[in-house]
């Protein structure tokens, strides 16, 4: 007997792989924003329609059934082709939310300062941020974010390259603390000094110029005051006074009171490249923010570094 499915059973499944996913139907039903009785009733109804029991009742929770699971092989990536249609909808409104993700060095202080213009040219668009580690990537692919900025190249054949930049790092320290402990001017002057870092800079692979020097000092480095995975915690507690650290070179035209060190002899450079989802690129809403980061925030925030528009 052949079951003809109706086209709202696409939700329904959608609905029965959540509940999978969570392994419990409150936890689903708080992702997708219904009551419990409401997806339990969807879920029933699925089964009525294919013919079994898909869901079964275990100690750790739910799980599925021998049919269950040959209709969450058929589903296949179903979210996924979900969040791809619903981005693909969202863009073409110039009134949408755009999701920007980077670290938190640009997203929270960067992004701020470069696009303070933004909502008043364009105050159809909300800006809405995702903020992570450096080195970890977002899956574009399920609309995680519209825009990524990314440290490492990206290889998945989905997404597009709007353009690549390269970032210069410079050493700084406050303007307090070069007041107590003197202004050092060679490298050796700058080991001597307490350290500020992030996780990342003890990789050497990460950049270029005196990056990888730098990251072998920093791994027998005595005394590092402050280590953390926040771009916006180091800049602090640089600013504090903990010690120096390393930051862009732009730092010293939007903090008055961080002070360039030994510009001669130490500098490191880090590629970052503006990415997109191939589905959504061309929105209206998604380009008009990727144009003003390209045009705008990133030659800024670059300095005297290079940035190359692809698309």
């Amino acid at each position: 007997m052949t079951i003809a499915l109706k086209t709202h059973d696409l939700e329904s499944a959608r609905f029965f792989m959540a509940a999978i996913r969570h392994g419990s139907l409150r936890s689903a039903a708080d992702e997708l924003g219904i009551n419990q009785s409401t997806l339990t009733r969807r879920i029933q109804a699925f089964e009525e329609a294919i013919g079994a029991k898909l869901l079964i009742r275990s100690a750790d929770g739910i799980v599925a059934s021998d049919v269950g699971r040959r209709v969450i092989e058929a589903c296949g990536d179903l979210d996924g082709v979900t969040a791809r249609l619903n981005m693909i909808s969202a863009g073409l409104n110039r009134g949408a939310t755009v999701t920007f993700s980077a670290s938190d060095g640009i997203s929270g202080y960067w992004l701020p300062i470069i696009l303070h213009q933004f909502p008043k040219e364009h105050p159809g668009i909300t800006v809405q941020t995702r903020t992570r580690a450096v080195g970890k990537s977002i899956d574009l692919g399920h609309a995680h974010a519209d825009i990524d900025v990314t440290y490492v190249e990206p290889t998945n054949p989905d997404v597009v390259v709007l353009g690549k930049a390269t970032m210069e790092g410079r050493m700084f320290a406050s303007t307090k603390y070069v007041e107590e402990h003197g202004k050092p001017r060679t490298m050796e002057e700058l080991i001597d000094h307490p350290a500020c870092i992030m996780d990342h800079f003890l990789n050497p692979n990460l950049g270029t110029g005196d990056w990888s020097r730098y990251a072998n000092i920093l791994a027998e480095h005595k005394n590092i005051t402050w280590q953390c995975d926040s771009a916006l915690a180091l800049g602090f507690a640089i600013r504090s006074g903990w010690g120096l650290g390393s930051q862009p070179s732009l730092v010293e035209l939007t903090e008055p009171g961080m002070v360039m060190l030994a510009p001669e002899v130490y500098s490191v450079k880090m590629q970052f490249w503006l990415v997109a989802h191939k589905d959504i690129k061309d929105n209206p809403a998604p380009r008009t923010l990727a144009n003003w980061i390209k045009e705008r925030m990133i030659p800024s925030f670059m300095g005297r570094a290079q940035f190359e528009v692809m698309i």
